[in-house]
């Protein structure tokens, strides 16, 4: 049995997310989701995790209810020599691989021995940016980007 890993800021959730989540959910038989930033309220994070969280529920209802898709928040500690441990105390259970994007957090997951998957955010350029500048300035092309069933949420 193959437990899955990532972390996500979800502000907005958006068809890239889904996408990379679907893919997490056909290839493991558990998925754990750790919605970021929760202790952050700003430009670049408007969203609850409340919000948050409803947005995935409403997506993933019957996988969270399965418990094939688990969700939890975790804080930003910005604190990269401690990451790994933060996370893994946050999730309380074991995981084998981490999904994640290019950058840092990958290699941090690495070299504690975890086995990575990235994902190429190049193959569905959607912006959660893009997504929040669009819908501060009234410009319904958002909803292109974000599944239909969590319009009403944003």
């Amino acid at each position: 049995m193959t437990t899955a890993l990532t972390i996500m800021r979800l502000q907005p959730f958006h068809n890239g997310h889904k996408k990379i989540i679907d893919t997490m959910l056909q290839e493991n038989n558990q998925v754990i989701l750790l919605i970021g930033s929760i202790n952050k309220t700003d430009n670049k994070n408007p969203y609850s995790f409340e919000k948050r969280l409803k947005m995935v529920k409403k997506i993933y209802s019957d996988a969270i209810h399965s418990k094939k898709l688990i969700v939890r928040g975790i804080k930003d500690i910005n604190n990269p020599p401690k990451w790994v441990d933060y996370v893994k105390d946050t999730v309380h259970c074991p995981f084998d691989i981490y999904y994640c994007g290019n950058g840092q957090d990958g290699d941090l997951f690495q070299k504690k021995g975890i086995k990575i998957k990235q994902f190429d955010r190049n193959i569905l350029p959607i912006s959660g940016t893009l997504i929040r500048k669009k819908i501060q300035l009234h410009d319904l092309s958002w909803k292109q980007d974000v599944p239909k069933a969590i319009h009403s949420l944003i």
